[in-house]
């Protein structure tokens, strides 16, 4: 995609520089932004904090940005080109030299490409007649006991985040600050009920601190993911630490959900979250060093912990009552008094896995949820697709040795070593792996009290077929001898799928993966047996033959199943039903459609096998 230009706080001379571009303005006639802070506690010292002016300002035109620009609606066509998009923000700052300093601008985009995943451009001019930081915020008269220092809280009125603030005060005696994004409906108020309880049982130690933030009523956003949600809410939690005098600012969310490791496609790229991710905070505790006059602190106390963990810690406190108030769903549109979490998002999974993993449903009713985590129909899709991927990863983690997690998640595993400076690679590793195997030991867990309880509906089929709990225990391919499942939507994939009798449809895509020796299948999962690698990798390369020969389609070559097998052409031919077998099935499972035999392995009768003709093979980062 091209460049989105941005005109940000810029007077009506300075737009007159540039040829088109958005306008977008805090202040004046023509505002339509929204920048509000209410209830901080005590005023600001005399001398204004420029700089930290400055990036609540940026931070607020980033995200209006990031709103403002469709990542290419719900279809996810192209994502890996469509999604990511090129922005190019001019701002008016007070101090324009401190911000054209070349590591301040590559720290700040390398937060927000991380973030964002997108490509982001900075050019900085001087702000006129610039207002000062006391005209955003409203003050409060909250008076607090003597305590030692204090720590700003972001607070979505999530369980982690209610967890945390928890923890905070019964660990220590600090000040804390909750800081909230004003949203609208049951969310703004939970947030608020939330944050009365806490002031209710730790008095004179809490401050609710509602920040409004983006576009007007009269802006209409047309994007919903909002990566760079956790870079506003950094900024205006920096400028609340000023104020409060304190470095201390802290995020809470459980390791899982944090480091986000892409185990499917519906949450890798530009949909993976990573707002909390190690590596996020890192780089945003780097930004706000190099423009802040104190030694901010910016951390996750929850990051070596699974959400079972944290939901047991709370367990048992005077305040673990509250845990049914707390709003955990990704899907706030569809949020209701009565069913506040849809079950299907990957934070509604998470919850539920951990509310019953910790021992703590009868805090968190299964009517609260619109789709039963372990008994609900599972209609064939996306949604699906993702809480049979969770369950399956979760399972497969218990087995992996570090070792086997390291050359799996190479990449996020550098990510997360530069994260921690003062660990040794080996002691990140170490505490991560444990993580995930007590995560999936949790799940496990869960399936087999579920399959115990629900046996005689298991075995007389009493319960919907889609439902989780018999995907789980009825599926030969979910078993944990098996690569995590990866998924494309079924709408996407259904144009993709090509038979030998519609080859006009698309074509399925196969990638293989010579490091890991296994054979990617766009849509499902990959194939890592070795017997199963080998065949493939033969019917590829005979594919790829006839392809770069030119051959017509029909005239692909096969080869036979004596020759596809070493030891004997019955252990070749079960080879390729296996298979066959193996990826139709599989195909049924998740998007409820029937996916024919010769679709990848075709066998031509008299002849032989051959990957189908329509067949795409490609390399493994083109899926």
């Amino acid at each position: 995609m091209g460049d989105h230009l941005f005109l940000c706080g810029l007077s009506q001379a300075q737009l007159s520089s540039y040829d088109g571009g958005r306008v977008l303005q805090l202040r004046g006639s023509k505002t339509n932004l929204r920048l509000q802070i209410d209830d901080i506690r005590r005023r600001l010292l005399e001398v204004e904090p420029e700089l930290l002016t400055d990036l609540a300002e940026i931070a607020t035109y980033v995200f209006a940005a990031d709103n403002l620009v469709s990542r290419g609606g719900d279809a996810l066509r192209n994502m890996g080109k469509a999604w990511r998009r090129n922005f190019h923000l001019v701002i008016a700052v007070r101090q324009p030299g401190i911000w054209k300093e070349p590591q301040r601008q590559h720290t700040l985009c390398d937060v927000l490409q991380f973030l964002t995943e997108d490509s982001w451009a900075f050019e900085f001019v001087a702000l006129e007649d610039p207002p000062s930081i006391q005209g955003y915020v409203n003050f409060g008269k909250g008076e607090i006991e003597g305590v030692s220092g204090a720590s700003i809280i972001l607070f979505s009125g999530g369980l982690d985040s209610f967890a945390g603030a928890v923890h905070e005060l019964t660990t220590s005696d600090r000040y804390v600050v909750l800081l909230s994004r004003r949203v609208s409906g049951i969310t703004d108020s939970r947030q608020r009920e939330l944050a009365d309880e806490l002031e209710l049982r730790h008095p004179r130690r809490i401050t609710h601190v509602r920040v409004t933030a983006g576009l007007t009523d009269e802006t209409r956003a047309v994007e919903h993911t909002q990566r760079s949600r956790s870079f506003l809410l950094t900024a205006l939690a920096v400028v609340a630490a000023e104020i409060e005098g304190t470095n201390r600012i802290h995020f809470f969310e459980n390791g899982i959900m944090s480091v986000n490791l892409p185990i499917s496609t519906q949450v890798v790229g530009a949909r993976c979250s990573r707002s909390t991710h190690p590596h996020s905070l890192k780089l945003l505790q780097d930004l706000c060093r190099l423009i802040s006059l104190s030694d901010i602190t910016i951390e996750n106390p929850f990051v070596w912990k699974t959400k079972v963990e944290v939901v047991k810690e709370l367990w048992g406190r005077p305040e673990c009552d509250a845990i049914r108030r707390t709003l955990s769903c990704s899907r706030t549109r569809e949020l209701t008094k009565y069913q506040p979490h849809c079950g299907k998002c990957a934070q509604c999974l998470q919850r539920r896995i951990a509310t019953l993993g910790a021992g703590a449903a009868e805090l968190d009713p299964g009517e609260a949820y619109s789709v039963d985590l372990l008994l609900g129909p599972r209609a064939p899709g996306v949604d699906r697709a993702m809480a049979v991927d969770m369950v399956r990863s979760a399972l497969e983690f218990r087995r992996l040795s570090e070792d086997d997690f390291a050359t799996r998640f190479a990449g996020e595993f550098a990510w997360l070593t530069m994260s921690f400076p003062d660990l040794a690679p080996d002691e990140v590793a170490r505490r991560f792996v444990a993580m995930f195997r007590g995560h999936g030991d949790a799940v496990r867990m869960i399936f087999t009290k579920a399959a115990t309880a629900h046996a005689s509906d298991l075995i007389d089929h009493t319960i919907p077929a889609n439902c989780l709990l018999q995907i789980v225990v009825n599926s030969p391919w979910i078993g944990i001898d098996d690569e995590p499942i990866t998924f494309r939507p079924p709408k996407e994939e259904v144009d993709r799928v090509a038979s030998a009798e519609n080859p006009e449809k698309g074509s399925i895509l196969l990638a293989v993966d010579d490091v890991a020796k296994r054979i990617l299948i766009d849509g499902l999962a990959p194939l890592t047996a070795p017997s199963e690698f080998r065949l493939m990798w033969e019917l590829i390369r005979l594919h790829r033959e006839d392809g770069v020969a030119g051959r017509a389609p029909d005239n692909f070559r096969t080869i036979t199943a004596e020759a596809l097998s070493s030891t004997g052409g019955d252990a070749g031919r079960k080879a390729v039903s296996r298979v066959r077998k193996k990826i139709g099935d599989e195909y049924r499972q998740l998007y409820g459609g029937q996916l024919g035999l010769d679709a990848v392995i075709e066998k031509v009768q008299g002849r032989g096998y051959r990957l189908n003709p329509h067949v795409r093979v490609v390399t493994p980062d083109q899926l």
